[in-house]
Parts: C-alpha cells; sequence; structure tokens
C-alpha cells in the first residue's frame, strides 16, 4: 500500500511564503493573519535555515493614539 500522507504546512511554512509574497510583517500582521505571538521564535527558525530577514525598527500609533515601536521584518532573499 502506498503512503499518501498529504504534508500539513506549519505557521513557520506560511509566514515564510507570506514573506515572499509581500517581502514584510510585523508581529500583529502574524497575529491577525496566522494565529501566532511568537513571530520572533519563527523569524530566528527561517534565519537559521539562511534565509536572510532583516529587522527594521518602526515607530507608530496604537488605536489609543500612544506612540509605540514596533518591529517589521523584510525578506531579503536566501
Amino acid at each position: 500500500m502506498q503512503d499518501n500522507k498529504i504534508k500539513k504546512t506549519t505557521q513557520q511554512d506560511r509566514i515564510f511564503n507570506y514573506l515572499v509574497a509581500y517581502k514584510s510583517i510585523t508581529n500583529v500582521e502574524a497575529y491577525k493573519r496566522f494565529g501566532t505571538f511568537s513571530l520572533g521564535r519563527i523569524i530566528c527558525a527561517l534565519r537559521k535555515k539562511g534565509f536572510k530577514i532583516e529587522t527594521v525598527k518602526r515607530k507608530g500609533l496604537n488605536r489609543f493614539g500612544d506612540k509605540v515601536h514596533f518591529a517589521e521584518y523584510v525578506y531579503k532573499g536566501v
């Protein structure tokens, strides 16, 4: 009998595919789109696999109008 298992995509796979398609992601986007609170861990794992991902520090406002700092991860290729 042949093994016809379909490999389930992981959060890491989905985030990597998103980075390739859209070139960047933030923690808020990762939570909204993929339900993950651990984007930093996933980015670290992708970097260990040899992917070049730059961390860009950003400033903005939260929903209350307070100034906030956050990271945007930008895909730079292999």
